[in-house]
């Protein structure tokens, strides 16, 4: 966050510290800033296309923020049925988890209609059924 503060003209800043996990980009001045964990268990995909004006598109930040909170809910959801958390605070939160999609389809509609950069962030699960490569192993034994 500091060098985006100190050198307004980097455009994206991409980061692998083993101390803080997956980062959803975010916005510093006019940086984008994201992170991805350095153990091995997501691989960080990350899609930018620039704008000749290098302005991130308005709301960009919301949907992505929509998309995170969507899957924390799902997951407290899931929690919650299995260790039989309170009925009301399951209502609830159910309710507002089926109003993020049209709330996301809205910002994706107007971001259709705007100008400027935008990106595309997936953390995708390395699974250990990729193949073995025999020199990395050798390497590793």
């Amino acid at each position: 966050m500091e060098i985006a503060k100190f050198y307004p003209g980097i455009n994206v800043i991409i980061s692998s510290d083993p101390k803080i996990n997956n980062l959803s980009p975010s916005l510093v001045g006019k940086t984008l800033i994201t992170q991805t964990k350095t153990m091995g268990q997501y691989l960080g995909v990350l899609d930018i296309t620039l704008s000749p004006k290098i302005t991130w598109k308005s709301n960009y930040f919301a949907l992505n923020n929509l998309e995170r909170k969507k899957q924390i809910n799902a997951h407290k959801i899931k929690s919650m049925q299995k260790q039989g958390g309170s009925q009301a605070e399951l209502g609830l939160l159910q309710e507002e988890q089926a109003g993020i999609p049209a709330q996301m389809k809205k910002l994706q509609q107007r971001l259709k209609q705007q100008k400027g950069s935008s990106y595309q962030v997936e953390f995708v699960p390395v699974s250990e059924m990729l193949f073995e490569d025999s020199v990395v192993k050798a390497i590793i034994d």
